[in-house]
């Protein structure tokens, strides 16, 4: 009987599941037999049933199964709806945490090779800074050499200016305006380089001039290292101009 009864209870594909919930509201004392499944509730009319035939019991105690289950399965469809829908929700935002997270990923690759082509720059730049470091140095030294080689310069200078204002004494003596104070020094003429026209500047009195840097004083005795001394039996033979 039972397998009769299941046989018979088979599902039309093409009911609606609200016109038929609607319509057994409508008319409780129609035939109907429910069906289930996760998220889907449908209320069939039973047709060609030989136990409604037979025994109105039947159907009533059917009819009275489905008043009572309403309310809860019309509660379950509702959670699994909203279940559905939270589903779906979370779906999205799981969707765009992973979009997210790409992006994320995408710009954290960028910043990395970002990094590495500053870590590079940094590196050339301290490269520079040591190459410039060690130019510095370099130049250093050779500024404390180059100011030695200065010093060595102007004491040149000076000895080439104070040698020349002596030349000119000499010269100045030999030519015959002191020739007493060249024959007591025992100075010779051919001891003098000629006068090749560019001579010393003279000052009005005829001695010429000694420049600044060369302590104004006039040596009555001449320097230590003299020119070419002659014994006085040679010294005899010249002549003083």
């Amino acid at each position: 009987m039972d397998n009769e009864q299941s046989a018979q209870m088979q599902v039309d594909p093409s009911t609606k599941p609200m016109s038929a919930i609607e319509a057994f509201k409508m008319d409780p004392s129609t035939e109907w037999v429910i069906e289930s499944a996760p998220g889907f509730v449908a209320i069939k009319h039973k047709t060609g049933c030989t136990i409604c035939d037979a025994s109105a019991s039947h159907c009533i105690a059917k009819r009275r199964a489905v008043a009572e289950a309403w309310p809860e399965l019309v509660r379950y469809q509702d959670n699994y709806y909203r279940l559905l829908e939270d589903y779906n929700v979370l779906k999205e935002s799981a969707k765009s945490a992973e979009a997210q997270a790409e992006e994320h990923r995408a710009k954290t690759a960028q910043l990395y090779d970002q990094l590495d082509s500053h870590r590079v720059t940094i590196q050339n730049l301290s490269d520079q800074v040591q190459s410039l470091e060690k130019e510095l140095q370099e130049t250093k030294d050779n500024s404390a050499e180059l100011s030695h080689n200065d010093d060595l310069i102007l004491e040149n200078k000076r000895l080439k200016k104070e040698l020349e204002y002596y030349f000119g004494r000499a010269r100045y003596a030999l030519h015959g305006k002191d020739a007493a104070w060249a024959e007591k020094n025992e100075y010779r003429l051919s001891d003098i380089t000629a006068s090749d026209g560019e001579d010393d500047e003279e000052d009005p009195t005829g001695l010429p001039t000694i420049s600044e840097e060369i302590p104004q004083y006039i040596p009555t005795v001449p320097p230590n290292h003299r020119a070419r001394t002659m014994s006085k039996p040679i010294w005899n033979n010249y002549k003083v101009v």
